[in-house]
């Protein structure tokens, strides 16, 4: 027993002496590792994008929501370290970092990030051969059609190169065929791509036609030929605006004559109304313009629509010239998610959406009594958080590239969609031109 008393008091002075003389070492310090924690507490982030960091130039998991993060678990105390943003989130939000560089104590580190809504960069990608720029699609490969007043569709090759696709300028019309006998009138409305990179738009009220990927256009669906029970009820006519392709295939087409959403079955082309309350001069709540309501088919109404857009899970998304935006869930039915404050006379037009459910807004203000006031577009996530990203109050409108204050657009934004890096292509319709908005710090 003595003996192993003192044995263990020689291993624990022997435990301190390697302690303090560094053991194993040779030139002095200490080489006994201690390993601590970096984290971040994240204030003001949406839960919706990806904020990337680097530690130390390492990439590390990117943090989806606020709250606390851990960054890194394994930083020996003592050692510094370095933060910074690789990059940005996608979806209009900026970050700032504090106490972000240091040396690792043995309590760990907290390193604070702080979200808002982004700033923004405008530029313009093409313009000077456009009447007056209206609905846009976009193709798998970047490609970006437009159609324009002058009765055509432009496509924008990725490289800003412009060629006429489709539809004959200077001359109306709606006559099936193949590109350069095909017309087209002034009446389109909105567009969508399938899968396939065929192009289907709304066009003289109650067409839905179709352009091939040589540039032939034919009709794909008429409402007076093919479903005639559906076209001008109750001395209403028939007023086709945007479109939108579910993931099954199937066509959703928005009427704001009738006040309805059609959908198109893929398989059988059976249309049936999926969204709201049809129009009829006999029953009293569809006057002129009723009052929005949500609800089921038959009991919901939808009122001033033109844009129409389509989530991942199938939702619809549609514009209401009453400055509210409504949603239409999978089953048909209609809820007011958001009721935005805007001048008097401005009406919401188009919608898209990101894959973080997102939605963005834009309008037109009203064209008498000038100074014209710039377009409005919104963003509002999932979350409720509403954002204007352009046309805040007395926004003069104009024609100008730039990063926030310095940038301008027309009082018209007659299309808005996302390219396949979350940023918005805009429609400035009486600047004839097609732009482009990304984030940029506030």
């Amino acid at each position: 027993m003595i003996k192993n008393h003192k044995l263990i008091n020689h291993l624990k002075l022997l435990a301190i002496a390697c302690t303090l003389s560094a053991c194993g070492g040779g030139g002095g310090g200490n080489d006994l590792h201690f390993n601590s924690t970096l984290n971040a507490n994240v204030i003001g982030l949406e839960e919706t994008s990806g904020l990337f960091l680097k530690v130390n130039d390492k990439e590390i998991e990117p943090i989806n929501k606020p709250g606390t993060a851990a960054l890194a678990s394994d930083l020996p105390v003592g050692n510094s370290f370095n933060v910074s943003i690789q990059k940005q989130p996608e979806d209009f939000q900026w970050c700032s970092l504090q106490n972000n560089a240091g040396v690792i104590s043995e309590n760990g580190n907290m390193v604070d990030v702080t979200c808002t809504t982004s700033g923004v960069l405008v530029s313009t990608i093409a313009s000077g051969v456009f009447n007056v720029t209206r609905s846009m699609v976009m193709d798998q490969a970047g490609n970006l059609y437009v159609s324009d007043n002058d009765y055509v569709v432009r496509k924008i090759s990725p490289d800003g190169t412009i060629d006429l696709y489709t539809g004959r300028p200077g001359i109306a019309g709606t006559t099936d065929g193949i590109k350069g006998t095909a017309t087209i009138s002034q009446n389109l409305g909105g567009m969508a791509i399938d899968k396939d990179g065929i192009i289907y738009f709304t066009d003289q009220g109650g067409l839905i036609r179709k352009i091939e990927k040589d540039g032939r256009i034919s009709d794909y669906f008429t409402m007076s030929r093919d479903r005639s029970d559906f076209f001008n009820v109750g001395g209403r006519n028939t007023s086709l605006k945007g479109l939108a392709f579910d993931s099954a295939g199937d066509l959703y087409v928005a009427d704001d004559g009738q006040r309805v959403v059609y959908k198109i079955k893929k398989s059988d082309k059976t249309i049936s109304i999926f969204a709201g309350t049809p129009y009829s001069a006999g029953q009293v709540y569809a006057i002129a313009n009723p009052v929005p309501k949500d609800g089921a088919v038959g009991v919901g109404y939808l009122n001033g629509m033109w844009g129409l857009a389509i989530d991942k899970d199938d939702n619809l998304h549609v514009t209401d010239v009453t400055h509210k935006y409504r949603k239409i869930d999978r089953a048909g039915v209609i809820s007011t998610p958001a009721t935005f404050d805007l001048p008097g006379g401005t009406t919401i037009r188009q919608v898209t959406v990101d894959k973080y459910k997102n939605i963005y807004l834009s309008g037109i203000t009203p064209s008498i009594n000038p100074p014209l006031t710039s377009a409005p577009i919104i963003k509002l996530t999932p979350n409720g958080k509403i954002s204007m990203l352009a046309g805040k109050s007395g926004t003069l409108a104009g024609y100008a590239d730039g990063v926030n204050s310095e940038f301008m657009l027309s009082n018209e934004v007659r299309g808005l969609i996302l390219d396949q890096d979350g940023h918005l292509i805009i429609s400035d319709a009486n600047n004839r031109a097609i732009r482009r908005m990304i984030p940029a710090a506030p």
